[in-house]
């Protein structure tokens, strides 16, 4: 942690035609719909903070599902968003590459992590209803 981290703005973006995987832990989908505990709760606004800087997704052309099952196979129960950046982006979101905050258990996983940066409390509504739009496979409870 005694290590600095850029600023969000100097992390290389994810092109707007990419499409981003973002898993969603069973307890986050109740009675058939996503939860809003799916994103974190407080506001991410591109500051770096001494964990992470949000939350996290795997670009979709680096990793695909079967190799985030393979690197942790418990993801095999999570359910799966795929979104293209571009619709994020349309809310306001910006998409970063972030491989230091990929967790050092999945290092095959680093090349492929990114962050969604812009998620408010204000926004989060939104945000949540459009990766339900974009739910391929429901959690497994």
């Amino acid at each position: 942690m005694g290590e600095e981290r850029p600023p969000a703005e100097q992390l290389p973006l994810v092109g707007d035609g990419e499409h981003v995987l973002r898993l969603v832990h069973p307890a986050h989908y109740v009675d058939g719909r996503l939860e809003n505990a799916c994103l974190p709760s407080r506001d991410w606004k591109g500051k770096p903070d001494p964990r992470d800087y949000g939350p996290s997704v795997y670009v979709a052309s680096i990793r695909n599902v079967a190799g985030l099952e393979a690197a942790n196979p418990a993801w095999q129960k999570f359910g799966v968003v795929r979104v293209e950046v571009a619709e994020l982006q349309q809310l306001g979101l910006t998409v970063r590459f972030t491989q230091m905050d990929c967790d050092a258990r999945f290092e095959d996983l680093r090349p492929a992590h990114a962050t969604l940066f812009g998620v408010t409390a204000e926004n989060r509504d939104d945000v949540v209803a459009l990766l339900a739009r974009h739910l391929e496979r429901p959690p497994v409870k």
